[in-house]
């Protein structure tokens, strides 16, 4: 199951995508694993990791300062990013959200 979560920043609502597996199911696109969803990104590298998904062919990932974006700009605090998983002849989107640490 997919939820997008919305928070109230600055008086903009910012979506937050979640993915929920149910016991003893599967999903059918990579889920991020690794940094935490929604912690706090320190240094000045990442290496994102995530669970295969049980019918994805092929993956890729966008990193932005905005939701949906692919260009990292140092300017706030938000850091977007979106896993793609290929599946059954369409991409399907999995966003996640981080904070830029100090």
């Amino acid at each position: 199951m997919y939820a997008t979560w919305y928070y109230l920043l600055n008086g903009s609502w910012v979506p937050t995508g979640y993915a929920y597996t149910a016991f003893g199911g599967g999903s059918s696109r990579g889920v991020i694993t690794s940094p935490v969803p929604s912690s706090t990104l320190t240094g000045s590298s990442v290496a994102f990791t995530w669970t295969s998904g049980s019918d994805a062919t092929a993956y890729w990932i966008d990193v932005g300062s905005t939701s949906g974006g692919n260009q990292l700009l140092f300017v706030g605090h938000t850091i977007y990013v979106s896993l793609y998983s290929y599946v059954g002849g369409q991409w399907l989107n999995n966003p996640v959200t981080y904070t830029s640490g100090p």
